[in-house]
């Protein structure tokens, strides 16, 4: 909270602008009181909603200004609807900024022994020695290299959260942080680093332990989770949630389960096909039929077309068939019904207009 009421006064010289971000417009009234930490998340949350952040530098009747965000932690923002492009999306701060809870804009890290917000250890400088230890964190909204080594005296920080099971069922977590070094950890007791410590050793607390797990001793791996993480000295260092090992019926059920999709896939799929390749042959079947039909009746045709060439008549001659179709090669023809209605063809010479019936 310290760094919270540091934190708005800089943050308000930023200029007054309505700009229409995620379908609002702004600026809007909030109130400075509302902008708190949530009880549960240790989420900050104010009047102005996830894309803005209330100005307290201008207050009007004890109200201030709702203004769009300058900066943002994460990748993809929350609380930005469809109809707004990355372009609308506020900037991530470069290397050596970071973006404070209110995400009005970026500010410079702070050194070791200034205010940082709850557990931002972003807004705290790396050390700049390795004496000074391998990172920095934020306890107790002061930033202090993380670098207290085994006996000597530190600092520990506890916060509480609240873990939601379901709408009706929630229990309290509590998060402890220190300045110790890797592979150590502040005691509650005697603010001293100590080592953590193996699986099966006793423990109070998760941060006493390498797998940062402390369970109960009537833990089994089917009982439910919650409850068994404890702080009492009876507790011992156990595998952290997401270590479970799968059974091997799971294993083979899963195996059975992909091999007979597998073989019922193949057998679909190898039936479709023969479908398919039977449809092909009989329609190629049928079309050669047709073809061998056709050609059957044209042999006649072409026998009679033989016949004519060797006539006296020659090339000069032309035939016309019994369905009344003409052929001429060289010369006319007639077509006459007889009385009792056969078909005759007439051929006729051209030069000499001799003609021969057949």
């Amino acid at each position: 909270m310290a760094m919270l009421a540091v934190a708005l006064p800089l943050l308000a010289t930023r200029p007054a602008r309505a700009t229409l971000t995620a379908g609002v417009q702004y600026p809007l009234t909030c109130d400075p009181i509302n902008t708190r930490l949530a009880p549960d998340t240790n989420q900050l949350v104010s009047d102005c909603g996830y894309v803005a952040w209330c100005d307290a530098s201008s207050l009007v009747e004890g109200r201030g200004t709702c203004r769009p965000n300058g900066c943002r932690r994460d990748t993809f923002p929350f609380g930005y609807g469809n109809g707004t492009t990355r372009d609308d999306w506020p900037r991530m701060c470069p290397r050596g900024q970071f973006c404070p809870d209110e995400m009005a804009r970026c500010l410079p890290q702070q050194a070791a022994g200034s205010a940082c917000q709850l557990n931002r250890d972003d807004e705290c400088a790396p050390p700049s020695a390795v004496s000074q230890g391998s990172s920095s964190v934020c306890l107790r909204y002061t930033c202090h290299h993380k670098n207290i080594t085994l006996g000597r005296e530190c600092i520990h920080d506890n916060t509480l959260y609240t873990v939601y099971v379901s709408r009706r069922q929630d229990y309290g977590l509590i998060i402890s942080r220190d300045n110790c070094q890797s592979g150590l950890f502040c005691d509650a007791g005697s603010s001293r680093c100590l080592s953590q410590q193996p699986l099966g050793a006793a423990c109070s607390s998760d941060k006493e332990c390498l797998s940062l797990t402390c369970r109960d001793q009537s833990f089994t791996p089917t009982s439910s989770s919650l409850g068994n993480t404890i702080n009492l000295k009876t507790g011992r260092c156990g595998s952290a949630e997401g270590e479970r090992k799968v059974k091997v019926g799971v294993l083979v059920g899963a195996l059975f389960a992909f091999v007979a999709g597998s073989v019922l896939l193949s057998i679909v799929l190898f039936r479709v096909h023969n479908a398919q390749r039977r449809q092909r042959l009989a329609k190629r079947r049928a079309e050669e039929a047709q073809a061998s039909a056709v050609r059957e009746g044209l042999l006649p045709l072409s026998a009679s077309l033989a016949n004519m060439t060797a006539t006296p008549f020659g090339s000069t001659s032309a035939i016309q068939t019994r369905t009344g179709e003409m052929l001429k090669p060289g010369g006319v023809a007639s077509h006459d019904l007889t009385d009792g209605g056969t078909s005759r063809t007439r051929l006729i010479r051209e030069p000499s207009g001799e003609s021969l019936e057949v």
